[in-house]
């Protein structure tokens, strides 16, 4: 996996121990997941009272996710990077 010094880890912004009891099922592969994705374009807002705000950015892979469709040469590729369009997978998360 290259390492790229321009996106942080999706790591340093939350942690498993910030998500809700109901994944703590989960919080093995959950932390495996959370090392390996990085984010970018991060935009926060915040009330005057701090009780709501909104976010947004965008979550990378430093790999190609996708699948091969059963018996042929056919795959799909989900949300390739305009970047680096075989090296990066991108997903915008906005609520």
């Amino acid at each position: 996996m290259p390492v790229n010094p321009l996106y942080p880890k999706l790591s340093s912004l939350t942690t498993v121990s910030d998500l809700p009891e109901q994944l703590s099922f989960v919080q093995d592969g959950l932390e495996n997941i959370l090392s390996d994705l990085y984010y970018k374009d991060l935009i926060y807002k915040k009330n005057i009272k701090g009780d709501g705000g909104f976010y947004q950015l965008v979550v990378l892979a430093y790999k190609r996710i996708g699948f091969q469709i059963p018996g042929t040469e056919f795959g799909i590729i989900l949300n390739p990077s305009n970047e680096n369009p075989g090296d990066l997978t991108e997903f915008p998360v906005v609520p």
